[in-house]
């Protein structure tokens, strides 16, 4: 009898799980911008179509002064954007020069970040988390257990 309901259950949450991936993924490709060939950009820097470039680490955040069609890496069809990422050739340690003045004769704005720091303080409180999680979800589960047997019929 228990393992039915376990079973209903399981039924229950996979279609749910499955929902939840597809709306992960679709915010996803909504709200993270498309990825486009380092070929790519350098077509619209040259025609002058870019406004703004933004760059932390090896990767650059690129907006355009206008919607334009723009081969998209991984699709094999052009996509209608004004902003997408690029990967750069070179890093902030070594800045690519021809780019820096190519980006300054088109009259571009350009900026430098720094990389977030988020994630390094996100590992550095993980075994902290996982020392207190790991018995919270221990006591859980014992009391989620007698709360079953408490509420379960006597079988004799």
């Amino acid at each position: 009898m228990r393992l039915r309901h376990l079973f209903r259950g399981l039924l229950l949450a996979l279609p749910i799980a499955v929902f939840a991936l597809f709306g992960v993924w679709m915010l996803k490709s909504l709200f993270w911008p498309a990825s486009v060939p380092y070929a790519e950009f350098g077509r619209l820097l040259e025609a002058g179509r870019v406004e703004r470039v933004v760059v932390r680490e090896d990767v650059a955040r690129v907006v355009l002064e206008e919607p334009a069609s723009v081969s998209v890496m991984g699709s094999s069809t052009p996509r209608e954007l004004s902003a997408f990422t690029v990967r750069l050739p070179s890093s902030q340690a070594t800045p690519d020069s021809a780019l820096l003045q190519q980006l300054q004769a088109q009259g571009v704005d350009f900026r430098f970040e720094p990389p977030s720091q988020w994630l390094g303080i996100l590992l550095n409180f993980l075994p902290v988390l996982l020392l207190l999680a790991i018995p919270g979800l221990f006591l859980l589960a014992v009391l989620l257990v007698l709360t079953v047997r408490r509420r379960a019929p006597d079988p004799r």
